[in-house]
């Protein structure tokens, strides 16, 4: 199931329930890092060090670090946010 879909069900009231408030915000805080948000600014650079080709940057739309489309580029680096490269 998709975080999206999960998020919708959790804000819906819960009758019964034997899990705590707390526990409730956590997992709606760690569904929402992992909807992804669109990376803004993407540019592209050569500034690194051995780059073979042009990288694409851009700012994490949660916390406004810079992160990079490498391999790893599909979450932000410091606040773990799922990020969006497309142009769009």
């Amino acid at each position: 199931m998709k975080p999206e879909v999960l998020l919708k069900e959790l804000n819906n009231p819960i009758p019964k329930s034997d899990i705590d408030f707390e526990d409730l915000e956590c997992i709606k805080h760690a569904l929402e890092k992992q909807v992804e948000k669109k990376v803004k600014n993407i540019r592209f650079s050569r500034d690194y060090e051995l780059a073979e080709h042009n990288i694409m940057e851009g700012e994490c739309p949660d916390c406004g670090e810079t992160v990079t489309g490498s391999y790893l580029g599909n979450y932000c680096g410091s606040c773990g946010v799922a990020l969006d490269w497309e142009w769009k």
